[in-house]
């Protein structure tokens, strides 16, 4: 599936869905069409994978993660 996109120099283009999170993460879409219309960034809410959200040098090798998962 494409999604229709508008980047911040109004130019207009199809992309894969599956790269419509990266290109938000890395800030190059103005705003894309879904199904109730366009959706603005920064003005919509939009929800990007979060595995995708940090583009950079993971730094959190010496993190220990403790196995007990606690509800509030």
């Amino acid at each position: 599936m494409e999604i229709l996109v508008m980047y911040h120099n109004g130019t207009l283009d199809f992309v894969p869905a599956s790269m419509l999170s990266y290109l938000l993460a890395i800030r190059k879409i103005k705003q894309f069409h879904r199904s109730d219309g366009w959706a603005v960034v920064g003005v919509h809410q939009i929800r990007i994978r979060e595995q995708l959200a940090f583009i950079g040098q993971e730094r959190r090798h010496d993190r220990v993660v403790s196995p007990r998962i606690l509800y509030v």
